[in-house]
Protein backbone atom coordinates (compact mmCIF):
# COMPACT_ATOMS: atom_id res chain seq x y z
CA UNK A 1 0.00 0.00 0.00
CA UNK A 2 2.84 2.13 0.54
CA UNK A 3 4.35 1.64 -2.30
CA UNK A 4 1.54 2.53 -4.40
CA UNK A 5 1.01 5.93 -2.15
CA UNK A 6 4.54 6.36 -3.30
CA UNK A 7 4.69 5.64 -6.78
CA UNK A 8 1.34 7.79 -7.15
CA UNK A 9 2.33 10.54 -5.22
CA UNK A 10 6.26 10.42 -8.35
CA UNK A 11 3.62 10.23 -10.61
CA UNK A 12 1.60 12.86 -9.87
CA UNK A 13 4.96 15.15 -9.82
CA UNK A 14 5.89 14.23 -12.97
CA UNK A 15 2.44 15.45 -14.38
CA UNK A 16 2.58 18.47 -12.68
CA UNK A 17 6.23 19.61 -13.68
CA UNK A 18 6.84 22.25 -16.40
CA UNK A 19 7.13 20.23 -19.83
CA UNK A 20 10.54 22.21 -21.03
CA UNK A 21 13.86 21.32 -19.78
CA UNK A 22 17.13 23.69 -18.75
CA UNK A 23 20.35 23.43 -19.23
CA UNK A 24 23.63 25.71 -18.30
CA UNK A 25 26.24 26.04 -20.89
CA UNK A 26 29.54 28.36 -19.42
CA UNK A 27 31.23 30.76 -22.07
CA UNK A 28 34.16 31.97 -22.74
CA UNK A 29 35.84 35.48 -24.36
CA UNK A 30 35.14 34.40 -27.74
CA UNK A 31 31.94 33.43 -27.12
CA UNK A 32 32.41 29.73 -27.78
CA UNK A 33 31.11 27.03 -25.50
CA UNK A 34 33.03 25.24 -22.88
CA UNK A 35 32.53 22.06 -21.05
CA UNK A 36 33.99 23.29 -17.94
CA UNK A 37 33.25 26.34 -15.74
CA UNK A 38 37.00 26.70 -16.42
CA UNK A 39 38.01 29.37 -18.76
CA UNK A 40 34.71 30.91 -18.53
CA UNK A 41 33.36 34.99 -18.40
CA UNK A 42 29.83 33.98 -18.26
CA UNK A 43 27.43 31.11 -18.83
CA UNK A 44 23.86 31.22 -19.98
CA UNK A 45 20.73 29.24 -19.17
CA UNK A 46 18.65 27.73 -21.99
CA UNK A 47 15.02 26.72 -21.67
CA UNK A 48 13.03 25.46 -23.95
CA UNK A 49 9.51 26.80 -23.49
CA UNK A 50 8.12 24.89 -26.99
CA UNK A 51 8.74 23.84 -30.01
CA UNK A 52 10.51 26.20 -32.02
CA UNK A 53 10.97 28.42 -28.93
CA UNK A 54 14.26 28.62 -26.50
CA UNK A 55 14.60 31.35 -23.75
CA UNK A 56 18.67 31.88 -23.55
CA UNK A 57 19.29 33.43 -19.88
CA UNK A 58 22.88 34.97 -19.95
CA UNK A 59 24.85 35.70 -16.82
CA UNK A 60 28.04 36.98 -15.61
CA UNK A 61 30.26 35.08 -13.57
CA UNK A 62 28.76 36.80 -10.31
CA UNK A 63 25.06 35.83 -11.32
CA UNK A 64 23.90 39.17 -12.35
CA UNK A 65 21.35 38.68 -15.13
CA UNK A 66 22.92 40.46 -18.37
CA UNK A 67 20.66 39.67 -21.01
CA UNK A 68 17.70 37.29 -22.33
CA UNK A 69 17.19 35.93 -25.66
CA UNK A 70 14.59 34.20 -27.44
CA UNK A 71 15.61 31.47 -30.06
CA UNK A 72 13.85 29.19 -32.50
CA UNK A 73 17.31 27.61 -32.54
CA UNK A 74 20.31 27.66 -29.93
CA UNK A 75 23.31 25.60 -30.81
CA UNK A 76 27.54 26.11 -30.30
CA UNK A 77 27.74 27.66 -33.90
CA UNK A 78 26.66 31.12 -33.90
CA UNK A 79 25.61 30.95 -37.26
CA UNK A 80 22.94 28.83 -36.78
CA UNK A 81 21.16 30.44 -34.00
CA UNK A 82 17.89 31.92 -35.11
CA UNK A 83 16.19 35.02 -32.63
CA UNK A 84 13.26 34.51 -32.84
CA UNK A 85 10.58 36.29 -30.06
CA UNK A 86 11.81 39.20 -27.64
CA UNK A 87 15.07 40.22 -26.13
CA UNK A 88 16.19 42.21 -23.68
CA UNK A 89 19.61 43.68 -21.97
CA UNK A 90 20.11 45.06 -18.22
CA UNK A 91 21.66 47.09 -16.36
CA UNK A 92 23.51 46.14 -13.10
CA UNK A 93 20.70 47.29 -11.07
CA UNK A 94 18.00 44.40 -12.94
CA UNK A 95 15.87 46.96 -15.10
CA UNK A 96 15.85 46.64 -18.62
CA UNK A 97 18.07 49.37 -20.67
CA UNK A 98 16.61 48.10 -24.34
CA UNK A 99 14.41 45.56 -24.72
CA UNK A 100 13.71 44.57 -28.97
CA UNK A 101 11.61 41.88 -31.01
CA UNK A 102 13.07 39.83 -33.29
CA UNK A 103 10.85 37.25 -35.93
CA UNK A 104 12.91 34.75 -37.86
CA UNK A 105 16.38 36.12 -36.91
CA UNK A 106 14.94 39.89 -38.08
CA UNK A 107 14.59 42.67 -35.83
CA UNK A 108 10.59 43.60 -36.57
CA UNK A 109 8.49 45.08 -34.23
CA UNK A 110 8.88 48.07 -31.33
CA UNK A 111 12.11 48.89 -30.03
CA UNK A 112 12.51 50.75 -26.40
CA UNK A 113 15.33 51.61 -24.92
CA UNK A 114 15.63 53.15 -21.12
CA UNK A 115 17.23 55.23 -18.21
CA UNK A 116 18.66 53.21 -15.65
CA UNK A 117 15.59 54.41 -13.33
CA UNK A 118 13.22 52.80 -15.86
CA UNK A 119 12.14 56.10 -17.86
CA UNK A 120 11.76 55.34 -21.50
CA UNK A 121 14.59 57.17 -23.51
CA UNK A 122 14.24 56.01 -26.58
CA UNK A 123 11.03 54.50 -29.14
CA UNK A 124 10.84 53.09 -32.50
CA UNK A 125 9.69 50.29 -34.93
CA UNK A 126 11.80 48.24 -37.04
CA UNK A 127 10.59 46.38 -39.76
CA UNK A 128 13.13 43.60 -41.81
CA UNK A 129 15.97 45.32 -39.68
CA UNK A 130 15.19 48.75 -40.85
CA UNK A 131 13.75 51.42 -38.44
CA UNK A 132 10.58 52.58 -39.97
CA UNK A 133 7.96 55.01 -38.57
CA UNK A 134 8.21 57.52 -36.02
CA UNK A 135 11.39 57.87 -34.00
CA UNK A 136 11.01 59.41 -30.31
CA UNK A 137 13.68 60.20 -27.79
CA UNK A 138 12.75 61.34 -23.94
CA UNK A 139 15.25 63.91 -21.30
CA UNK A 140 15.62 62.04 -18.22
CA UNK A 141 12.47 63.96 -17.24
CA UNK A 142 9.76 62.36 -19.66
CA UNK A 143 10.02 66.20 -22.44
CA UNK A 144 10.33 65.57 -25.77
CA UNK A 145 13.97 65.31 -26.86
CA UNK A 146 13.87 64.24 -30.57
CA UNK A 147 10.75 63.30 -33.10
CA UNK A 148 12.08 61.50 -36.07
CA UNK A 149 10.59 59.67 -39.26
CA UNK A 150 12.20 56.88 -40.93
CA UNK A 151 11.52 55.26 -44.04
CA UNK A 152 13.36 51.70 -45.22
CA UNK A 153 16.04 52.67 -42.31
CA UNK A 154 16.61 56.04 -43.68
CA UNK A 155 15.68 59.41 -41.66
CA UNK A 156 13.76 61.86 -43.78
CA UNK A 157 13.97 64.52 -40.97
CA UNK A 158 12.32 65.57 -37.82
CA UNK A 159 12.34 67.88 -34.82
CA UNK A 160 15.24 68.31 -32.08
CA UNK A 161 14.54 69.97 -28.65
CA UNK A 162 16.78 71.11 -25.97
CA UNK A 163 15.69 70.67 -22.37
CA UNK A 164 13.60 73.79 -22.22
CA UNK A 165 11.70 72.90 -25.24
CA UNK A 166 13.37 74.74 -27.71
CA UNK A 167 13.43 73.55 -31.05
CA UNK A 168 17.40 73.38 -32.15
CA UNK A 169 19.23 72.26 -35.32
CA UNK A 170 18.32 68.88 -36.38
CA UNK A 171 20.77 66.05 -37.02
CA UNK A 172 20.28 62.38 -37.80
CA UNK A 173 19.82 60.26 -34.90
CA UNK A 174 22.09 57.37 -36.96
CA UNK A 175 25.19 58.33 -38.18
CA UNK A 176 27.55 55.52 -38.27
CA UNK A 177 31.21 56.81 -38.89
CA UNK A 178 32.15 60.37 -38.46
CA UNK A 179 32.15 62.73 -41.55
CA UNK A 180 34.31 65.50 -43.30
CA UNK A 181 32.91 69.02 -43.10
CA UNK A 182 31.89 70.49 -45.60
CA UNK A 183 34.36 73.24 -45.92
CA UNK A 184 36.47 70.74 -46.44
CA UNK A 185 34.66 69.50 -49.90
CA UNK A 186 35.03 65.72 -50.31
CA UNK A 187 37.12 63.48 -48.77
CA UNK A 188 38.91 62.16 -52.05
CA UNK A 189 39.40 65.71 -53.45
CA UNK A 190 40.80 66.49 -50.29
CA UNK A 191 43.50 63.46 -49.92
CA UNK A 192 44.58 64.61 -53.81
CA UNK A 193 45.08 67.79 -52.82
CA UNK A 194 46.87 67.33 -49.86
CA UNK A 195 48.94 63.50 -50.43
CA UNK A 196 52.49 63.85 -52.13
CA UNK A 197 53.17 60.66 -54.06
CA UNK A 198 56.95 59.82 -52.20
CA UNK A 199 59.83 60.16 -54.88
CA UNK A 200 61.13 57.10 -53.39
CA UNK A 201 58.50 55.16 -54.02
CA UNK A 202 57.87 56.67 -57.65
CA UNK A 203 61.75 55.52 -58.01
CA UNK A 204 60.75 52.06 -56.84
CA UNK A 205 57.66 51.67 -59.29
CA UNK A 206 55.54 51.11 -56.06
CA UNK A 207 51.81 51.69 -56.27
CA UNK A 208 48.91 50.43 -53.84
CA UNK A 209 46.65 51.21 -51.44
CA UNK A 210 46.91 52.79 -47.85
CA UNK A 211 44.56 52.38 -45.47
CA UNK A 212 44.45 54.82 -42.04
CA UNK A 213 41.69 53.33 -39.51
CA UNK A 214 41.16 56.57 -37.35
CA UNK A 215 39.50 56.71 -34.14
CA UNK A 216 37.04 59.42 -33.42
CA UNK A 217 35.62 60.72 -30.21
CA UNK A 218 32.35 62.08 -29.55
CA UNK A 219 33.77 65.80 -29.88
CA UNK A 220 34.82 64.66 -33.23
CA UNK A 221 38.79 64.94 -32.69
CA UNK A 222 41.17 62.38 -34.00
CA UNK A 223 42.51 60.58 -31.01
CA UNK A 224 44.71 58.47 -32.54
CA UNK A 225 45.37 56.42 -36.01
CA UNK A 226 47.02 53.57 -37.84
CA UNK A 227 48.05 51.67 -41.06
CA UNK A 228 45.81 49.11 -41.42
CA UNK A 229 48.31 45.54 -41.59
CA UNK A 230 46.23 44.93 -45.01
CA UNK A 231 47.75 47.82 -46.75
CA UNK A 232 50.53 47.96 -49.34
CA UNK A 233 53.59 47.12 -47.59
CA UNK A 234 56.09 49.88 -49.00
CA UNK A 235 57.83 51.68 -46.50
CA UNK A 236 57.47 55.26 -48.35
CA UNK A 237 54.17 55.01 -48.93
CA UNK A 238 53.57 53.95 -45.49
CA UNK A 239 55.30 57.29 -44.43
CA UNK A 240 53.96 59.43 -46.71
CA UNK A 241 49.99 57.97 -45.09
CA UNK A 242 51.55 58.48 -41.53
CA UNK A 243 52.51 62.19 -42.39
CA UNK A 244 49.05 63.07 -43.98
CA UNK A 245 47.11 61.60 -40.66
CA UNK A 246 49.35 63.42 -38.15
CA UNK A 247 49.23 66.84 -40.16
CA UNK A 248 46.64 66.78 -41.89
CA UNK A 249 43.92 64.29 -41.09
CA UNK A 250 44.18 64.80 -37.04
CA UNK A 251 43.93 68.22 -37.43
CA UNK A 252 40.40 68.23 -38.33
CA UNK A 253 37.46 68.91 -36.35
CA UNK A 254 35.36 65.87 -37.97
CA UNK A 255 31.19 65.41 -37.57
CA UNK A 256 30.67 63.08 -34.76
CA UNK A 257 29.09 59.57 -35.91
CA UNK A 258 25.50 59.01 -34.38
CA UNK A 259 24.03 56.39 -32.69
CA UNK A 260 20.25 56.54 -31.11
CA UNK A 261 20.43 60.31 -31.48
CA UNK A 262 23.69 60.98 -29.14
CA UNK A 263 27.28 61.76 -30.31
CA UNK A 264 29.49 58.45 -30.29
CA UNK A 265 32.87 57.08 -30.61
CA UNK A 266 33.91 55.76 -34.22
CA UNK A 267 35.91 54.23 -36.46
CA UNK A 268 37.05 55.38 -39.86
CA UNK A 269 38.81 54.19 -42.56
CA UNK A 270 40.10 56.25 -45.14
CA UNK A 271 41.30 54.69 -48.16
CA UNK A 272 44.61 56.16 -50.02
CA UNK A 273 45.60 55.39 -53.60
CA UNK A 274 48.84 55.92 -55.35
CA UNK A 275 49.32 55.17 -59.17
CA UNK A 276 52.19 56.76 -61.23
CA UNK A 277 50.62 58.78 -63.58
CA UNK A 278 50.95 57.02 -67.26
CA UNK A 279 52.66 59.49 -69.49
CA UNK A 280 50.51 61.06 -72.49
CA UNK A 281 51.43 59.06 -75.79
CA UNK A 282 52.87 61.62 -78.39
CA UNK A 283 50.10 62.94 -80.81
CA UNK A 284 51.30 61.51 -84.55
Amino acid sequence: MAGKCLLGLLLMSFLTAPSFSQDTIYIDRKNKWLESKEGAVRYCVRTYLKKDSIEVRYYNLGDTLLLIHHFSKFTSDPQQCKLNGRSAIYYANGQPSDTRMYVDGKRNGEYLRFYRDGKLKYRCTFINNAREGLVEMFYPDGSIWRTEQFRKGRSKGGHLYDEEGHEVDFYPSERPAAMLPAEYGDLQNFIREHIHYPKEAIAQNAEGRIFVQLAIDESGRVIKYRIHPKSNENYYLRKEVSRFAEEDLMEIKWIPAVKFGEFDKSILTVPVTFNIPKPKALKQ
